[in-house]
């Protein structure tokens, strides 16, 4: 502080304003001092920008600072900017110092970056720089027994859809798949088991035999029963996608040994009967007399009569 003498004689010193005022949200700066004429210049804090008043303060003579009305408000730095397959929430604000939050939209996952963004005294969004790729499930997994169709596709939202195999049938769960936003395929839940078709159906005069058992593509052959040869058809009937025994057409007739053989001599005796099992008896004629052997023939299932041997001689 400084003094003089002015010609009067009285003794004065110089107007000191003192540190000048603080206003809201802002710092000043002395170039020089504190006295009458010194000035004080106001700016904003970081993150803050001036709306409107005088930045500039000046120490009067009454010993106040006067002039500076400078109002500052916080930089907003608006809504956070997009950035592609992403979505962000805030913390707090948009003003200075707040923070953005950037995550992945589902379907997409982190492949790289920094995932937090911060309203810079600038007035902008910086920071976040994450970058987000499509999820992709890769090739849908196998069911047992079941072919399973899609586009080729396999990110976020694809569908598969899963069908029994042929020769098989669904019994329970559910036949779709979707590829789920965390990278797997979630809900395909078929189960299929074979087709089964049962005890094959009678086929009259047969008997028949599996190959296997009674499921889709096993076979069951027939035969004829005995005293029965085959005359027509098929004798294998296969178990058919459908749940059906398909194929077999076999017909068979009774075996007839055609008449008895006839022997030198002899007589033949019989009931009628050529079929299988039946029996013709043969006796010398009259005159003659059985010197030996066999006298009964009887149809076998070569379709023969057996061989006889009965000899007769005359007298």
């Amino acid at each position: 502080m400084s003094s003089f003498t002015p010609n009067d004689g009285s003794h004065c010193i110089t107007v000191d304003c003192g540190l000048p005022p603080n206003i809201q949200n802002t710092g000043w700066h002395l170039p020089d001092n504190t006295t009458y004429g010194s000035t004080a210049v106001y700016r904003c804090e970081i993150g803050y920008g001036a709306v409107s008043g005088n930045d500039t303060s000046v120490c009067s003579a009454r010993g106040q600072w006067e002039g500076a009305s400078l109002q500052c408000k916080a930089v907003d730095c608006g809504s956070p900017p997009g950035v592609p397959n992403t979505e962000w929430y805030p913390q707090h604000d948009t003003v200075y110092g707040s923070k953005a939050v950037y995550r992945c939209k589902d379907g997409y996952v982190l492949f790289k970056g920094e995932v937090t963004s911060i309203c810079s005294a600038r007035g902008q969004w910086e920071g976040a720089n994450l970058q987000c790729t499509e999820v992709d499930c890769g090739s849908p997994p196998a069911i047992p027994n079941t072919k399973r169709y899609h586009t080729g596709n396999t990110t976020y939202g694809s569908t598969a859809v899963y069908k029994c195999e042929i020769g098989y049938m669904a019994v329970s769960g559910n036949d779709t798949s979707v590829c789920s936003a965390r990278g797997q395929w979630k809900g395909a839940s078929l189960q299929c088991t074979a087709v089964d078709c049962g005890s094959p159906p009678a086929v009259p005069k047969t008997g028949w035999y599996l190959l296997g058992n009674t499921t889709y593509g096993n076979t069951a052959v027939y035969r004829c029963e005995i005293g029965y040869v085959a005359v027509s058809g098929n004798d294998t009937s296969i178990c058919s996608a459908r749940g059906q025994w398909e194929g077999a057409s076999l017909q068979c007739t009774e075996l007839d040994c055609g008449p008895p053989p006839g022997v030198q001599n002899a007589n033949v005796i019989r009931n009628q009967t050529t079929s299988l099992g039946s029996q013709v008896y043969y006796e010398c004629m009259e005159g003659f007399y059985s010197a030996g052997g066999r006298n009964i023939s009887v149809c076998t299932v070569k379709g023969q009569w057996e061989n006889i041997t009965l000899i007769c001689k005359g007298f």
